[in-house]
């Protein structure tokens, strides 16, 4: 099995930075110049900051994962040895650098654990992809909302026509982070500025457009639907039973059909 997150951590420098002096833990006092003064700085390009790292084991809870993620200042690592899979609204909404640790460490625990169930993996033909076509279609969570995908054409315009809203990105704010990676704005969900949220086809043409609408005007909606397809069902029972009965009369008394109900029982 791979290396402990303390391990890997190492690449990064020490688990936790003392936030007062910027020290490493346990480093100590900083040793002074040979000649009593201070050095001075040296010209050049400025420092990149190394973020705390911040070691994710089965006592975090969610709400201090997502506390943890809003620091930019913070890098989480999961640890292997203790880890428990995130729900998926709390994943959603993990940084790229936090999401990428995440997802690395779950596939080495499913790994292990596949090996020591003596599973032999076999790939999905039918998704050969695996997560990352449905990762891909994730759309971030918005409380009391409800979102799905839209095919460009009369299916987005018919949503549209209706109570769904295009969603948005977050904004480039146009500059970036230590990793290279673009900082964007931090607005909450539904008051994004950037493009429309979209997923685009090999040839470059919109395949799916990110839309939604109030969660309870969705869930009133499928009351209705079921409700509607109760109906539906009582109202062709019940005229197939007329029908057999109907049948019934015009047969011998020893061909006439019976009726079966859910229950198995006849009527």
């Amino acid at each position: 099995m791979s290396d402990s997150i303390e391990d890997r951590s190492q690449q990064f420098g020490n688990i936790i930075d003392d936030p007062l002096t910027g020290q490493d833990a346990g480093a100590g006092e900083a040793t002074p110049p040979a000649n009593g003064k201070p050095n001075a700085k040296k010209s050049g390009a400025t420092k990149v900051e190394k973020p705390q790292m911040i070691s994710i084991t089965l006592d975090r809870t969610n709400e201090q994962v997502l506390q943890f993620n809003m620091d930019e200042g913070l890098e989480l690592v999961w640890d292997e040895d203790s880890f428990r899979e995130l729900p998926e609204e709390v994943e959603r909404q993990l940084r790229h650098a936090n999401l990428k640790n995440y997802l690395k460490v779950q596939f080495q625990v499913k790994q292990k654990a596949e090996k020591a169930a003596g599973l032999v993996k076999i790939d999905n033909p039918l998704n050969p992809l695996g997560m990352n076509t449905e990762f891909r279609l994730r759309i971030r969570a918005r409380r009391g909302w409800h979102q799905c995908w839209k095919t460009p054409g009369n299916e987005l315009d018919a949503a549209l026509a209706g109570p769904y809203k295009q969603i948005r990105k977050q904004k480039d704010t146009g500059r970036k982070d230590q990793y290279g990676e673009a900082i964007l704005e931090k607005q909450e969900p539904g008051y994004e500025n950037g493009e429309v949220l979209k997923l685009m086809d090999e040839n470059g043409k919109v395949e799916l457009v990110a839309v939604e609408c109030p969660l309870e005007l969705y869930d009133k909606y499928l009351e209705y639907m079921a409700e509607k397809s109760r109906r539906m069902y009582s109202a062709n029972k019940n005229k197939f039973a007329e029908n057999v009965e109907e049948l019934n009369r015009k047969l011998d008394k020893d061909k006439r059909m019976k009726v079966i109900d859910e229950g198995g029982t006849y009527s």
